[in-house]
C-alpha cells in the first residue's frame, strides 16, 4: 500500500475556544505537577536530568509528527502482521510513536494555545 510520514516543525494552529483552552493549561500543569511531585519522591541527585528528560519530550512532542498510512496497518486493524508488506510495520511503528508522544503533544500544544489566546492579549492591552 504505502509507508506514513514523519514531518517535524510546528504545525498551524487551529483556534480554540478560550474556555477549552484554560482547562486543557490547567489539567497539562496538573500533570507536570504530577511528574515533578513522583521525581522529588525519588530524592534522586538526578533531579535536573529528570526535569530536562521531561522537557525534551514536550518539546519532541511539539515538534514531531508521524502520520501513519492508516490503510496498511496490517489485516484486521493493527491486530495480525501482514507477511507480504513491509510497510504495515513501518506504519505500527509510526502509529506506536503518535500513541507514546500524545500526553506530550497535549501539553505543549496547551501551552502554545494559553500563551496565544490568553497571555498575548493581555500583555498588548497593558503595554
Amino acid at each position: 500500500m504505502g509507508f506514513g510520514t514523519l514531518e517535524f516543525g510546528p504545525r498551524k494552529r487551529a483556534e480554540t475556544w478560550v474556555r477549552y483552552t484554560l482547562l486543557r493549561f490547567i489539567f497539562s500543569l496538573g500533570l507536570i505537577g504530577w511528574a515533578v511531585f513522583k521525581v522529588f519522591q525519588l530524592h534522586s541527585p538526578d533531579l535536573y536530568y529528570s526535569i530536562g528528560g521531561l522537557l525534551i519530550y514536550i518539546l519532541l512532542g511539539y515538534f514531531v509528527h508521524p502520520n501513519p498510512n492508516w490503510q496498511d496497518m496490517g489485516c484486521f486493524g493493527t491486530l495480525f502482521n501482514n507477511p507480504f508488506s513491509i510497510s504495515d510495520n513501518f506504519n505500527r511503528g509510526l502509529f506506536f510513536i503518535l500513541l507514546l508522544l500524545f500526553p506530550a503533544r497535549f501539553i505543549s500544544k496547551s501551552f502554545v494555545d494559553f500563551t496565544h489566546q490568553v497571555l498575548k492579549p493581555y500583555f498588548r492591552q497593558n503595554s
